[in-house]
């Protein structure tokens, strides 16, 4: 049996951590109830880059090409240019209820889970 151990601690968030992602280049996304993601290079164990949600992130995932999705408690989802830390674009599923996971799916769509038990799949042209 394998023993882990205590590497290090990457320190940076205001409040809470509230999800992580490994983004595709293999860097760590972490985001927190202080409204931001905090981007870490997972090789030196260094903060790189934060973006300033606006929301507290209740989800993140990333996408294939790269970039970073994020759910909030308002029903939005927002997809997110990690290399630039701007905002692609916001969707809006109609609902008020909090995104609580998602999932990018290999025909490039994307699912979203809320809280009232809903699954929301967008389609690749969004």
């Amino acid at each position: 049996m394998t023993t882990l151990t205590n590497k290090t601690k990457l320190t940076g968030h205001q409040e809470c951590v509230t999800r992580l992602s490994t983004l595709t280049n293999g860097d760590l996304a972490s985001a927190s109830n202080d409204r931001t993601v905090r981007i870490w290079n997972t090789r030196t164990y260094t903060f790189l880059k934060s973006i300033n949600t606006n929301a507290d992130p209740i989800s993140i995932n990333n996408l294939p090409n790269g970039n970073l999705m994020t759910g909030h408690s308002t029903g939005i989802i927002n997809l997110w240019n990690v290399s630039n830390n701007s905002l692609i674009k916001s969707l809006n599923s109609q609902r008020s209820s909090r995104i609580n996971f998602l999932l990018a799916l290999p025909q490039g769509e994307i699912a979203a889970a809320d809280s009232s038990g809903n699954l929301i799949i967008w389609n690749k042209n969004i």
